[in-house]
Formats: structure tokens, sequence, C-alpha cells
């Protein structure tokens, strides 16, 4: 009787261990960064290390907005922005996690160079190259 107890328990410890192990995975395999660039739009996503949320934060606020701009920093967006320049995009943001689109015809060059340099930064940040 004591057998299939034991045996029981120790299913269930074995399951616990590797659900925990498949949660808890390492943060640099969860790292991904891509940018993608048609004729009609300029498209940036990453996934990364949550503790790396507030820098990528400070950045969006860095590169795209101006005096007057609403500020990413501890914002979960998922919307399309309108800022005071006038450019517009869909970004949608959490820790861990950033979308963002941009349509090249609403919007002006000078607004999209912001977002190139924007890229840049963050995949120097988050891919340490």
């Amino acid at each position: 009787m004591k057998a299939p107890h034991f045996l029981l328990a120790f299913c269930l410890f074995v399951s616990l261990v590797s659900i925990t192990k498949a949660v808890v995975a390492p943060k640099s395999d969860r790292t991904s960064f891509s940018v993608r660039e048609s004729d009609d739009s300029y498209q940036i996503s990453a996934t990364y290390d949550p503790d790396k949320t507030r820098k990528v934060q400070s950045y969006l606020d860095e590169y795209l907005t101006r005096s007057g701009d609403a500020s990413f920093k501890n914002a979960q967006i998922d919307a399309t922005m309108t800022l005071n320049d006038k450019t517009i995009f869909y970004i949608k943001s959490s820790p861990g996690n950033l979308l963002i689109k941009f349509d090249k015809k609403r919007n002006s060059e000078k607004a999209l160079a912001r977002f190139k340099k924007l890229a840049e930064k963050l995949r120097e940040t988050l891919t340490d190259k």
C-alpha cells in the first residue's frame, strides 16, 4: 500500500520540477528582436527580459516623445497613438514585449528616422550587440 503512495508522490514531484523549469526558462532564451521594412511600413518587434522594461520605456520616451507628449514610462499600451508632431503609429507594449507598427505613407521621413534610431538603440540594448 505504501508503494503506490510513494510512486504517486514521486510522480507529482517530478511533474512540479519539470513545470517549474519550463516556466522559469533562462531570461536570455526569451530575447528576440526584429525589424521589418517594406515600401509602406516599418515594424519593430521585441521579446526581452522583463527586467529591461524600464530601459525600453526610457528609449521610447527619448526617441519618440517631445514636450507635451504622453510618457511611455510605467505604461502598458495597446493603441494607435498620435504624437504632438502628428506622427501616427500603433504600439503594443507590456513588460518583456514590444510591437510598433509605423505607416510610412501617413508619416514624415523625419519621424521614420526617429523610429529607425530607436530600433538601433533597442537592438543594441536587448541583444547586447
